[in-house]
């Protein structure tokens, strides 16, 4: 947990992938290219110390700005661009010296659009909810041993 205040992340992200494949690692033959340029801001606000034992409350947001083509040999390419499905929700969190915890109860709103016709979509149509466990025990100067782990509500 970041100390008290108010943070802004930004994530950039570019692929390009050329070719579909099968469980076994062969071309499909489908003749299919996707490129994706992903652009996500997260705002983070951290209270100070209150009603949870030794710990935080923080509150989170996150959008994120997509384009996206695919192409494949028998259908006609499909390119969408566009704000994403925005998530939300708390995040508190605990010190006890060495250990620190984190529990995030996140919740995903179907703001992007979505067209089942389409062959790519900037969102998904559906509310999701995710909970996010993290443990993290700094041991030694210098040392820090890291356990997470995400898991659908």
């Amino acid at each position: 947990m970041m100390p008290a205040g108010n943070y802004l992340y930004n994530y950039n992200a570019f692929v390009k992938g050329f070719s579909a494949r099968d469980e076994h690692g062969h071309d499909n033959g489908l003749g299919m290219s996707l490129s994706t340029e992903a652009y996500a801001l997260r705002l983070l606000y951290v209270a100070g110390p209150g009603p949870i034992a030794a710990g935080n409350l923080a509150f989170e947001a996150g959008v994120v700005y997509t384009r996206t083509q695919l192409d494949m040999d028998s259908v006609d390419s499909s390119t969408v661009s566009g704000i994403s499905d925005i998530t939300f929700g708390p995040s508190p969190g605990r010190h006890f010296g060495a250990y620190h915890d984190l529990l995030a109860l996140l919740v995903t709103a179907p703001t992007g659009d979505q067209d089942p016709h389409r062959l790519v979509n900037v969102g998904r149509s559906a509310w999701r909810d995710s909970g996010i466990l993290g443990l993290d025990l700094v041991s030694a100067p210098g040392y820090r041993s890291q356990r997470a782990g995400k898991r659908g509500l």
